[in-house]
């Protein structure tokens, strides 16, 4: 660049600038409760829903009118432990998850259960 006298002024250091406009991959939840039946039992001990994710994403899980997050380690994996009373009503009740990057780009919705 140049001033109105044209003094020229000194190039400046070489910037790297990483563009990523593209979404994790859709989140992949574990069977819950191991057969996705959530007995009395198994409900009054409280559990883990359990699945992967790309390393480090922030997840959003909704199940029924519960919102829970959680951060994917360097694995991939999370886990989100629920305790007796934080439970959706009983019935059948849908289950998705989506995944946030680094960058804020959100991904696909996994599979619902």
């Amino acid at each position: 660049m140049s001033d109105a006298a044209g003094n020229a002024s000194p190039a400046s250091a070489v910037f790297t600038i990483t563009v990523d406009g593209t979404g994790p991959l859709a989140p992949v939840i574990d069977p819950v409760a191991g057969d996705d039946l959530v007995i009395f039992t198994e409900a009054q001990a409280g559990f883990a829903v359990t699945g992967s994710a790309e390393a480090g994403s922030r997840l959003t899980l909704t199940w029924g009118d519960t919102v829970r997050t959680a951060q994917a380690d360097g694995a991939g994996r999370f886990r989100l432990d629920y305790g007796s009373g934080e439970l959706p009503a009983d019935g059948t009740q849908p289950l998705s998850i989506t995944a946030t990057d680094s960058f804020g780009n959100v991904g696909a919705a996994g599979c619902a259960r």
